[in-house]
């Protein structure tokens, strides 16, 4: 059963110009679990090839967002990269730091 909704959900994903901007480049994924009180899952999509693992792990009722801007940046941690967050916290007042998992497809938040 849930191999059939993953491919639904997968052709659903299909059908939308995803094809064409995963072909651009990567996106960071945000699941907003349904009925979750503000749970949220996240996920890293390199490309098309990425949206069966996606697909698989959203869960139904979830509102899925995809993120095309570059917010994801790849890299050990860093004195630079701890400066460009705390720069990024003083304008913003609030951001989000992850690792990406092992499977190179969920973050952890």
């Amino acid at each position: 059963m849930r191999d059939q909704v993953a491919s639904r959900v997968e052709q659903a994903l299909r059908a939308t110009p995803l094809l064409e901007r995963l072909s651009e480049g990567s996106a960071v994924v945000l699941e907003r679990i349904a009925c979750g009180g503000g749970e949220t899952r996240w996920y890293y999509c390199a490309d098309a090839t990425n949206l069966r693992a996606i697909a698989t792990r959203l869960r139904p009722g979830s509102v899925v967002s995809f993120y095309f801007d570059g917010r994801m940046h790849d890299g050990p941690r860093s004195i630079e990269l701890v400066a460009a967050a705390e720069a990024m916290l003083a304008s913003c007042r609030d951001i989000v730091v992850g690792a990406l998992m092992d499977d190179h497809i969920e973050i952890d938040m």
